[in-house]
């Protein structure tokens, strides 16, 4: 009797998605404020006056939306007055108007250095220093303008924001939640809140707060997508779903948008949805590993796992030796019967991740397939020596024990199997097998049912009972277990030549 087929099929570990390219959007500083400063103390010089005049006429044309002419109206008064602290401080504020935060820093140090007190040159500077990336020093002038106006949003959200480029989450977090607090239906809080708890190992809560900015502003793809992306990193493709196809609909350009709806498609087992979105993206991500590698996991999930090597291969080419790609190829190869192609792939993984367990494992689950025994029995008993808890792994060393002949070895780790789980279907199976060749035929039948009642599709037990009941003149019994063999799987080799024989000698 064959029993090659009597142990399964080994521990091949299931499909890991591939991660995305996890982009955080972090929102920028809080706008500049309108320096309207009142002008100082009237002057006897008619020369001041005459200053004042133009700061009031280049005010004007500010608030008359015409910026540039503004801009050139105080730069005019700064050359003709470079102390002037009005023009100062409209000129660095319209700078920073402008994108030309370079220009409004100096400026506005000038303007802080006369007007110590004035809380909207120094939260204008802080912007000065932040948009030209002297975080330091934005930091301590974003602190000093909060102290000197603690009701002021823009200083605070401003500090969280700083700590969150510093990656200082845990100062950033407090920080944006009182943000929040202050402006609770600013969306652009929120999302940097979420950045803040992201960075802090709060992912449950960044999810939450990402959520929150795309619900607050449903036309900002980047919030959308960061949401999306938080629960779908959290194994959330549900809650994850309305966030990237919102992303998706803003931004239809966006690849990694595209890529990570096409995975919670394929977690939801929307098939048709994925298969139709990478369809549709596979002309512009051609050289992209990612969309390679989910675009396997949808062929291999469909059942075209050609189609899936295939995929997998484009991966490897892009991307040679990530770990997921390589795992996932060799799995495929394993279930297309190219036991020798899988076992060089996992090889090839043990040596690019000595510490993983799983690729050494698999490698062994590839070298029993091709009578490699040897080194699978040795692989698996390294892993019960660290983990005797192994039930999986204590039945394939009992095969394999089994199929080389150590039946005392075999007998003994299905022993201990059914020590802690006295319904396990494999181990009553192999331990009806111990009977069977003892010939203690009523133990072998007793183990046979037993093994039937737990699983019943396990077509072994069936295939092995029937051998059993012939052998003790029951062969019509036998006969009528192989033809429900038979309609579980009608093309195991086994159970048809044993059914065709008995019914020939029926």
């Amino acid at each position: 009797m064959k029993t090659s087929d009597f142990y399964g099929s080994r521990t091949i570990r299931g499909l890991a998605l591939a991660a995305t390219i996890l982009g955080l959007t972090i929102a920028g500083p809080a706008l500049a404020q309108d320096t309207t400063t009142a002008a100082p103390p009237a002057a006897s010089q008619a020369q001041d006056r005459d200053t004042q005049v133009k700061v009031a006429a280049a005010v004007d044309l500010y608030k008359q939306n015409q910026t540039d002419q503004a801009v050139r109206a105080f730069e005019a008064i700064i050359a003709e007055k470079p102390d002037n602290v009005d023009a100062q401080s409209w000129l660095g504020f319209l700078y920073l108007r402008t994108n030309q935060a370079d220009k409004a820093a100096p400026l506005l140090e000038k303007a802080a250095a006369a007007r110590p007190n004035d809380v909207e040159i120094a939260n204008n500077l802080g912007n000065a220093y932040m948009s030209t990336n002297q975080l330091d020093k934005a930091l301590t002038q974003f602190k000093k303008v909060s102290d000197m106006n603690q009701s002021m949003f823009e200083p605070v959200y401003n500090i969280g924001t700083i700590y969150v480029q510093q990656k200082d989450y845990a100062s950033a977090v407090p920080i944006l939640i009182k943000a929040a607090q202050m402006k609770p239906d600013d969306p652009y809080v929120m999302n940097n809140l979420g950045v803040a708890y992201e960075g802090d190992k709060k992912q449950d809560r960044a999810a939450l707060a990402y959520g929150k900015a795309s619900d607050m502003k449903t036309d900002n793809a980047a919030f959308a997508k960061n949401a999306g992306f938080a629960y779908l990193r959290l194994r959330k493709p549900q809650e994850a779903l309305p966030y990237l196809e919102r992303a998706h609909t803003v931004d239809g350009n966006d690849q990694n948008t595209s890529i990570a709806l096409a995975e919670a498609y394929t977690r939801l087992n929307r098939k048709d949805d994925a298969r139709k979105l990478y369809g549709n993206l596979e002309s512009t991500l051609n050289d992209n590993a990612a969309f390679w590698f989910n675009t396997g996991v949808v062929r291999s999930q469909s059942g075209d796992l050609k189609g899936a090597r295939d995929a997998y291969r484009k991966a490897l080419e892009i991307n040679p030796n990530d770990l997921d790609t390589l795992n996932n190829l060799g799995i495929i190869e394993f279930k297309l019967g190219n036991y020798s192609e899988s076992r060089t792939i996992f090889d090839r993984l043990s040596g690019l991740n000595p510490n993983s367990a799983n690729a050494r494992l698999n490698m062994a689950a590839a070298d029993a397939k091709m009578g490699n025994y040897p080194g699978a029995i040795e692989v698996w008993k390294t892993t019960l020596r660290t983990d005797p808890s192994r039930k999986d792994i204590r039945l394939q060393l009992a095969n394999a024990l089994w199929a080389t002949k150590d039946y005392e070895g075999s007998r003994s780790h299905y022993m201990q199997v059914l020590s802690t789980d006295r319904g396990n279907a494999e181990a009553l199976n192999g331990m009806g097998l111990i009977y069977l060749r003892e010939n203690r035929l009523k133990e072998a039948e007793n183990a046979f049912r037993g093994a039937i009642q737990t699983n019943p599709r396990l077509v072994a037990a069936y295939n092995n009972l029937a051998i059993t009941l012939e052998r003790r003149n029951r062969r019509k019994d036998a006969i009528a277990l192989l033809v429900r063999a038979q309609k579980i799987d009608p093309n195991n080799s086994d159970v048809n030549a044993n059914l065709k024989r008995m019914r020939r000698t029926g």
